[in-house]
């Protein structure tokens, strides 16, 4: 029988122990599924096929197979035939989608489609995993994704007293008004096993496992809008896109230059060979680096447009829709110009009204998520369509990286990743005039503790030496390193140690 945990109507996910060779936890928030998976890639596809085994069959048949394949077996095979001779997938892919059908099997759920009058096979995967780029093979039109995004940071958010500088970037997925991918919303959340891969999570569907709209622990943020130029030049070896994107963003450094940034996903996107042009939105920011770019791509070429590149947007913004600015120009894309009509009225931005503009500007009536991300705070805000309304018009779920990331099972289960061992809270939050920072360091060394405001710089440093392994306090009265008192306001402390790191937030009242 299928092991399932419903949390309904609570923002606290509970920690439940499943069975050992399922390394997954899947709840429920309000109309919201959230799937947490650790180990190897086979083992994480397992879990999501054992879990969610009913949910993938019906988005394979009533989406894939239905809208995409026109539930035609001859159109399908067609499309099935032109993947397998043109299109290489990773294999750490191919083996996480074995473990996923290996798991659907195990689930005690059958596989046979009747459409295909076969099994569901780990190449059909492979194919509706490809569904970006094989809209260009399919009969009619392309797959039409009427996605924008908007990213907003320094002087367009300065005026805000909780941005204070930092980015927001607000995205809006427009996709087939289809009942599957409306009932069936999925945040999945990835604790690899891997050593050279990181934490990270990803908006999307039952069984898709790409990058369509993703966040990772290192505070970083991409999502795929449609591009208006398909021009071809190379079908040989060709990458899924989404899968591109998702390789660039999990692995700890992509292009082996010794650092973890934007420069990952752009390398990545760029080695890939894709089929469809693609637009990809783009923003990181830790309190010691910051990027905003958007990456436009097609089978000919990858370029990465800056704030100030053929935006003509006022101020600290950047702006996607579905026309490129770089690749090509000249293309009149109505919402784009709404976007920057809004932006030219009023050039500053607080989380709010940057979702309020680009859901006038361009919202529209198959918008099936809607998703805010603030990197520097970890801050999620997570809206999904019903059958009667868009996504942006309705309330959104919030939720917290730092929440998102932290590890759902015991540090003594055999098949999890190591987990934090770190310890870091505050008492009292909010706090005014003073807060006690305790902490535990287990392995001892050199230990940093430090304050940053909300753009990333350092407030205070509280702890800068090497610490016996042990717990230990720390008091910080809203001073910081020159003496002088600090504003109220959102504030967070940081603790590295032993090569980990940990982040909390609080606020000064006064």
């Amino acid at each position: 029988m299928k092991l399932r945990y419903i949390f309904a109507l609570s923002l606290t996910l509970l920690a439940w122990t499943i069975c050992a060779q399922v390394n997954g936890e899947l709840s429920q928030l309000n109309d919201k599924l959230i799937l947490k998976v650790w180990g190897t890639h086979y083992e994480r596809g397992y879990a999501q096929g054992y879990l969610l085994a009913d949910e993938i069959l019906e988005v394979f048949q009533d989406y894939y197979y239905t809208m995409m394949a026109f539930s035609n077996p001859g159109h399908y095979n067609t499309l099935w035939s032109y993947y397998q001779e043109h299109f290489v997938t990773d294999p750490r892919y191919v083996a996480e989608l074995n473990g996923m059908i290996a798991g659907m099997a195990a689930s005690g759920t059958s596989l046979f489609h009747n459409g295909l009058g076969r099994d569901l096979s780990v190449e059909d995967l492979e194919l509706a995993n490809a569904v970006v780029d094989m809209s260009q093979v399919r009969e009619g039109s392309p797959l039409e994704l009427g996605c924008a995004s908007l990213a907003s940071w320094g002087v367009s958010t300065q005026q805000d007293s909780l941005l204070a500088g930092a980015g927001v970037v607000t995205r809006l997925l427009d996709w087939s008004q289809n009942s599957a991918l409306i009932a069936h919303p999925l945040l999945i959340v990835h604790y690899p096993s891997e050593a050279d891969e990181i934490r990270w999570a990803a908006f999307s569907y039952p069984g898709m496992i790409g990058a369509l709209t993703a966040v990772t622990q290192n505070h970083s943020y991409a999502s795929l809008n449609m591009g208006n130029d398909n021009s071809v030049n190379d079908l040989t070896g060709l990458n899924p896109i989404l899968l591109s994107i998702r390789s660039g963003l999990e692995r700890a450094d992509w292009n082996s230059d010794g650092t973890y940034d934007s420069d990952d996903l752009f390398d990545a996107v760029t080695a890939s060979n894709s089929l469809s042009g693609t637009i990809i939105q783009n923003l990181a920011e830790t309190p010691d680096y910051f990027h905003s770019s958007v990456i436009e791509t097609n089978n000919v070429t990858t370029i990465r447009r800056l704030y100030n590149q053929n935006g003509n947007l006022p101020g600290n913004h950047i702006a996607a829709t579905n026309s490129f600015r770089v690749i090509t120009s000249g293309t009149c894309c109505t919402r784009y110009y709404n976007i920057q009509d809004s932006l030219y009225t009023n050039p500053n931005i607080t989380a709010k009204r940057q979702w309020n503009v680009i859901s006038g500007a361009a919202g529209m009536e198959n918008n099936l998520m809607a998703i805010q991300f603030i990197p520097s705070t970890g801050y999620i805000l997570w809206s999904t369509a019903t059958l009667a309304s868009p996504a942006y018009s309705l309330p959104g779920l919030v939720l917290n990286t730092d929440a998102l990331f932290v590890h759902p099972v015991a540090v003594s289960d055999p098949t999890s990743p190591e987990v934090y061992s770190l310890i870091l809270t505050n008492y009292p939050n909010p706090f005014n005039p003073s807060t006690t920072i305790s902490y535990s360091v287990p392995k001892g060394g050199m230990t940093t503790l430090r304050i940053y405001n909300l753009k990333g710089q350092i407030v205070r440093t509280l702890v800068n030496a090497e610490l016996a392994a042990g717990a230990h306090d720390v008091t910080w009265n809203g001073i910081d390193d020159q003496g002088r008192t600090v504003s109220s306001g959102l504030y967070f402390y940081r603790l590295t140690s032993s090569g980990k790191t940990l982040t909390r937030k609080m606020v000064l009242t006064k």
